[in-house]
């Protein structure tokens, strides 16, 4: 990617030109007589030469000029015309804008007035490439790079400041995303935003190219990039009122699995305003989920995974349903939402009585068949294949659920955790999980949960286990 411009030269010419007829050392020999030459030497040699590779060591070195007090000498070199020099300050300017360093940044721009600086393309930079490597930092690193909110804080005002407004629907996006980020609110987006030139579509459509930002967003780890994924009320409606729609149904589900009523009534006012009516003039109940029947709940389910099955697709996926019926032929989506209602225990236990009423509705003449197979979608012994999507579930959630369903006197002799060849691995990882868990519940003092239906399980299943084996092994003597 192609950030800045400079002589109408691109970065890799200017790379062939520094590695064929440039010198470094001859570049810098007028600075020899600096106490601190080796230092300033090193971060010009080793950023011309690409040798930093964990980029956010370009921050501890423009901290250590800082702190050896060597800030005019590192000015004096980036002053000079050479080639070299400018690729230098080509790959500085980001970092030195993300150290908040506006004096150093005015200073490059004065001596080199043919770089062209977009803050778009420097947020862009950080959050394509430096994502990971740049906020996943030791306690000891937190005074050199600062906190993401702050960079968003720092960008969005220049922006502002700038009345630089979005050139394409990907650096609308970014700046959407930004102000979230900073916490202060959508004024800075509404201000510069043009709907008339980037609709809520584009936009929407412009997050395929902002992937790598969007990982770290995700709650609960589901691949929805939404630009309605926030936790402010206010800034939820405000987006939806100027025609922002997408992901809205797997939102929806979200938000009822996290028992968030006000984000539930928003996201039903927009997608299920008949239901939506018809609540409003009720009492809220105590849980989300509360709100609807059991057809009606599979119905969610069923549009987010419609929903989830378009991630990465250019085309849309189709408007959800406004009735509550539905397509059993529809032999694929029901599968999913099949696979989804089995792991909902997991995500929260505390839904796990009304998924239990839930699966004696779908599987009414069986509801044990759906009991075991709530049972194998665990997150402690399933196979990853077997694991809805990328959630990252806590342990104490896997140990709630799993003891609320082995309570129920299942047969696990049909549950694939049983009929897998690693159980005995499974078996001691669920030994494992239930004991760590039940040991840090009684360092806090408080009710431990009754682990014994686990134990129970795979103690009788250890037991089975040794009477089969006895005549294979009989055999072999």
């Amino acid at each position: 990617m192609r950030l800045y411009v400079f002589n109408q030269k691109t970065v890799e010419e200017v790379r062939q030109e520094i590695n064929g007829q440039y010198n470094l050392s001859a570049t810098i020999t007028a600075y020899q007589s600096h106490p601190h030459f080796p230092l300033l030497r090193g971060l010009i040699y080793q950023i011309s030469n690409d040798l930093i590779y964990v980029k956010r060591d370009i921050l501890k070195l423009l901290h250590q000029v800082d702190r050896y007090n060597i800030r005019e000498g590192l000015k004096k070199l980036l002053s000079n015309d050479s080639t070299t020099i400018l690729a230098v300050c080509e790959v500085l300017i980001p970092w030195v804008y993300l150290r908040g360093d506006y004096e150093m940044l005015q200073s490059i721009r004065k001596s080199h007035p043919g770089i062209v600086i977009r803050l778009y393309d420097i947020i862009l930079e950080f959050y394509e490439r430096h994502l990971h490597d740049l906020w996943n930092v030791s306690d000891s690193e937190r005074d050199i790079v600062p906190s993401e909110e702050e960079f968003s804080r720092r960008a969005m005002g220049d922006l502002y400041k700038l009345g630089e407004a979005p050139a394409s629907a990907l650096e609308g996006f970014i700046l959407l995303n930004i102000c979230k980020l900073a916490k202060q609110g959508l004024f800075v987006f509404f201000e510069l935003w043009n709907p008339n030139e980037f609709s809520p579509a584009s936009l929407e459509g412009g997050r395929r190219s902002f992937r790598r930002f969007l990982e770290a967003q995700h709650r609960f780890h589901v691949p929805s990039d939404s630009p309605l994924q926030t936790d402010d009320l206010g800034e939820l409606q405000s987006l939806i009122d100027v025609g922002f729609t997408s992901r809205m149904s797997t939102l929806l589900l979200m938000a009822i699995l996290r028992n968030e009523m006000g984000k539930t009534l928003i996201f039903l006012k927009q997608l299920k305003p008949e239901l939506h009516s018809a609540i409003e003039q009720a009492q809220y109940p105590k849980h989300t989920w509360e709100l609807f029947s059991f057809p009606y709940f599979y119905r969610i389910i069923l549009d987010a995974g419609v929903e989830l099955s378009y991630v990465g697709h250019e085309h849309k996926p189709p408007a959800p349903a406004s009735e509550s019926s539905i397509n059993w032929e529809d032999v694929s989506n029901i599968k999913a939402a099949d696979k989804f209602l089995h792991s909902i225990p997991y995500i929260n236990p505390e839904i796990s009585d009304y998924v239990i009423q839930t699966l004696r509705w779908r599987y009414p003449l069986r509801p044990e068949e759906g009991f075991l197979l709530v049972v194998d979608s665990n997150n402690i012994t399933a196979p990853p294949e077997d694991r809805l999507y990328n959630f990252n579930i806590p342990m104490k959630h896997n140990i709630r659920a799993l003891t609320k369903f082995l309570g129920l006197g299942l047969d696990l002799n049909g549950s694939n955790l049983w009929k897998k060849t690693t159980c005995w691995h499974s078996s001691s990882r669920l030994i494992q999980a239930a004991s760590l868990w039940l040991w840090k519940r009684r360092r806090k003092r408080s009710h431990a949960i009754n682990i014994s239906p686990i134990l129970s399980a795979i103690g009788n299943r250890r037991l089975r286990l040794k009477q089969l084996q006895e005549p294979i092994l009989a055999g072999w003597n």
